[in-house]
């Protein structure tokens, strides 16, 4: 049994004590403006489009890289991506198979008019078409071969050294 207060609209339940707090449907109004806000910030957000594909591209590069390498650590084998002029994929080592695409993996494709080149413990690498080794590796202990990627867009270049720096 619940009796009205005089003062104010305070509920006084049938034990004499006051009700505190709130109920379950003010928390769930509240719930849901909270929700309702996030969400219209996140579209506000999200629906930039970048105009330039080069830090786009490079921020992509540079989580793929640090996925590579913590895959590789925790899977406890060899992984690598081989890079062509037009994309890159992930590729896995087996010791009686050599290096093998993954095949649940999907390429990823630079953006047309991107320049990439790499350079792997300091020499330039030849991205070709035919290539089946993966310039950049991972060991299984999480390490990277050492490598010098850069993208290039009209008059702008990105390098990234390791994916755990920054671009520059």
């Amino acid at each position: 049994m619940v009796i009205m207060a005089a003062k104010g609209r305070q509920q006084i339940l049938a034990t004499g004590k006051h009700q505190a707090g709130f109920t379950l449907l003010e928390l769930m109004v509240i719930v849901t403006l909270i929700g309702l806000l996030s969400a219209a910030v996140i579209v506000n957000f999200s629906g930039e489009k970048e105009e330039n594909p080069l830090t786009g591209s490079m921020a992509t590069l540079k989580l793929q890289l640090r996925s590579l390498s913590d895959k590789a650590f925790i899977e406890q084998r060899w992984l690598g991506f081989l890079f062509t002029q037009h994309h890159y994929e992930l590729m896995t080592f087996s010791s009686t198979q050599g290096w093998q695409k993954v095949p649940s993996f999907t390429p990823k494709t630079f953006p047309d008019a991107l320049l990439v080149s790499l350079d792997s413990e300091g020499k330039p690498v030849r991205l070709a078409e035919e290539s089946t080794i993966p310039q950049i590796q991972a060991s299984p202990d999480g390490l990277l071969t050492p490598f010098k990627l850069s993208l290039s867009y009209l008059n702008e270049t990105l390098e990234l050294t390791d994916p755990y720096a920054s671009a520059e």
